[in-house]
């Protein structure tokens, strides 16, 4: 056996170059058709996972049959009214979780004891952001 190629061996197109490219347009639609299809379908089943998601609940795992899960989140956005944390600590001592520009640290507000909580939660708005669900393979 020789080690030189021979391209005698290698098969050229049968087909003409329009043919080959009508066939390709052909499989992208059906493939393309397919997408849509599918894309719309998971649009419906997240809506349904979502109706039946908890409003107050940030992250959830649903483990699935083969060994992975749905990991559904989230985001939360913590939004601090600074003109009315600034009425309420007008001259007063801030508590360790605001900042003197009236900005509120969320990892020391949620360390703060109940009563700094309680009298920030006034100023506080908490804003939901999209719901995002994926497929994670464990």
């Amino acid at each position: 056996m020789s080690d030189k190629i021979s391209y005698e061996d290698i098969p050229l197109h049968r087909k003409p170059r329009s043919q080959r490219l009508d066939e390709y347009a052909e499989q992208y639609k059906k493939y393309h058709d397919q997408l849509e299809k599918i894309k719309v379908s998971l649009e419906y089943l997240k809506e349904q996972i979502l109706a039946e998601f908890p409003e107050d609940t940030v992250d959830i795992e649903l483990h699935l049959e083969d060994e992975g899960h749905l990991k559904i989140t989230t985001p939360v956005k913590y939004d601090w009214d600074k003109s009315m944390l600034s009425e309420m600590f007008q001259g007063n001592d801030l508590p360790d979780c605001v900042s003197t520009n009236f900005t509120v640290s969320k990892r020391l507000y949620d360390a703060a004891d109940v009563e700094v909580k309680d009298k920030l939660r006034r100023a506080l708005t908490i804003k939901r952001g999209t719901t995002t669900i994926k497929v994670m393979k464990t």
